[in-house]
C-alpha cells in the first residue's frame, strides 16, 4: 500500500528543485542554479546535502505512518539453515 508513496517520496524533491531550476523566481532551485553560475561549489554541495535530507525525513515520515497504520511487519525471517 505504501510502496506507491516510497516511490513518489523519493523523487518528488529532485523534480521540484529540477522545475524551480528551470522556470521559477526562487527556491532551492534558483538558489543552486545561482551557486553554478557564480561557481561557489559548497553551496551547490550543501543543496545537493539538503535535497537528500529532506527526502530521506519525507521516507522516514512514510515508514512510520505506515507502521503505525498498518502495524509491524509480519514477514517471516528465515536464518542461514532454512530453518
Amino acid at each position: 500500500m505504501c510502496a506507491a508513496l516510497r516511490i513518489g517520496a523519493a523523487y518528488v524533491f529532485g523534480t521540484a528543485v529540477t522545475a524551480e531550476y528551470l522556470g521559477a523566481m526562487n527556491g532551492l532551485g534558483i538558489w543552486l542554479q545561482a551557486a553554478f553560475n557564480s561557481f561557489r561549489t559548497p553551496l551547490i554541495f550543501s543543496a545537493t546535502i539538503m535535497v537528500v535530507a529532506l527526502t530521506a525525513l519525507l521516507l522516514t515520515i512514510i515508514s512510520l505512518a505506515e507502521r503505525l497504520l498498518l502495524g509491524p511487519d509480519d514477514t517471516i525471517a528465515f536464518n542461514d539453515d532454512g530453518e
